[in-house]
């Protein structure tokens, strides 16, 4: 019943879309591509190190709250672009990965109950629609908070080491497509949103990196 839903996405000629809205879609496609990628370098990072420490798993626990919400609305609501479906469940999957990571490295197996965000956001989109219009606020707000999570980590261990740079990279590149595809296609604000906070959120670690971490010139 989902997929059909997409299937003029895949077959409708491309002479029917304008040149803006082929740029929006292309621009909603890389950013999907960054959105997938993004915590790939992380969890190579977290692997090679064999550990996540100056990694917040605050900020993973509150992320997954944000995507997990997102993703069940989107596949309730009204059609979304396939792109925002596909970043909200790669979110999904990414999170469940990291969370993983700190039950292996940390060796914790508290963080196995982060997991049941899943489920209750599943049971509450489902029995409660009614309910999604507050819920659908839920990832922007939960994006804020769980940046704020990281980067109080960074400031407390004074280093952003724990968090990979490459990722934040994939993640200004999917923020700034995305602000491209919502402009031109004019989603709503809430979608907008989302990937102005994921440029945001690179920014404000290439300022903590630039502080703590950035090898300074040595003096003559």
């Amino acid at each position: 019943w989902f997929l059909p839903r997409y299937r003029d996405e895949f077959t409708s000629p491309l002479s029917m879309a304008t040149p803006l809205e082929l740029l929006a879609h292309g621009c909603g496609y890389v950013a999907t591509i960054g959105f997938f990628l993004q915590y790939v370098p992380q969890v190579h990072l977290n692997y090679k190190r064999q550990t996540c420490a100056g990694f917040s798993s605050l900020a993973i626990l509150i992320k997954l709250i944000g995507a997990a919400f997102m993703f069940i609305n989107f596949i309730l609501s009204e059609r979304p672009p396939l792109s925002v479906i596909l970043y909200a469940l790669t979110n999904v999957c990414q999170y469940s990965v990291l969370i993983v990571q700190f039950i292996l490295y940390n060796r914790k197996w508290v963080y196995a109950s982060y997991f049941i965000i899943i489920p209750i956001a599943i049971f509450t989109s489902m029995t409660f629609p009614e309910t999604m219009s507050f819920t659908n606020s839920i990832k922007p707000a939960t994006q804020i908070f769980s940046h704020i999570a990281l980067l109080a980590e960074c400031v407390r261990v004074k280093s952003t080491k724990g968090v990979s740079l490459m990722s934040m990279h994939f993640n200004c590149l999917g923020g700034v497509s995305g602000i491209i595809m919502c402009a031109i296609l004019s989603l709503k604000l809430s979608t907008t949103l989302l990937y102005v906070n994921s440029f945001g959120q690179a920014a404000t670690v290439y300022l903590l990196w630039a502080w703590y971490d950035r090898k300074k010139p040595k003096k003559l």
